[in-house]
């Protein structure tokens, strides 16, 4: 029996079905017309926003506040530390070695190599709980880190930055120390 026949037969059922149909088709009609009517209003804000000329002042002097300049300088620096792990985990020792001091670059660029050439696909390094940048002396930052060691132990390390000409670099990556 199919269930024209048993709808046809069966009055209440039909009625029953086409209730909850149309009920269903309101309802998401409804949701819909919201959906819409709070983007078109939100939108229709951010347009009717006019800046008032006494509160804002455009100058190309005008100097970032500092929460800016900090959280800028966080970015970057973060941003410069999971580049490097990137690239050592893509097999890209020049990547990695372009983002280190010339001071460090001569200590470290022997073992980027050997990291690079005994790493594959299977045994990634995986970082994580990477701190906020902190100040460990003047014009050094530094970074925390975990990184999974053999037998899944996870050991803390410590990556220091310093800022030269402009750039973050990478200038210390070992055991958590001072300046």
């Amino acid at each position: 029996m199919n269930l024209y026949k048993i709808l046809k037969n069966n009055f209440d059922t039909f009625f029953i079905f086409k209730v909850i149909s149309i009920i269903g088709i309101i309802t998401a009609a409804s949701i819909i017309l919201i959906m819409v009517f709070t983007t078109l209003g939100m939108w229709k804000e951010s347009i009717n926003i006019v800046p008032n000329e006494q509160n804002i002042i455009i100058s190309e002097t005008t100097k970032q506040s500092p929460l800016t300049a900090r959280k800028i300088r966080e970015w970057e620096q973060i941003e410069i530390v999971n580049k490097y792990w990137e690239s050592i985990n893509n097999l890209n020792a020049d990547i990695a070695i372009s983002l280190l001091t010339e001071d460090y670059k001569i200590i470290k660029k022997d073992e980027i190599n050997k990291i690079i050439s005994t790493t594959n696909k299977k045994n990634k390094f995986e970082i994580s709980n990477l701190s906020e940048p902190f100040m460990i002396c003047p014009k050094v930052w530094a970074i925390t880190f975990y990184i999974n060691e053999k037998d899944n132990e996870k050991i803390m390390k410590q990556i220091k930055l310093k800022n030269t000409a402009g750039t973050w670099q990478i200038s210390y990556i070992g055991e958590p120390e001072k300046c």
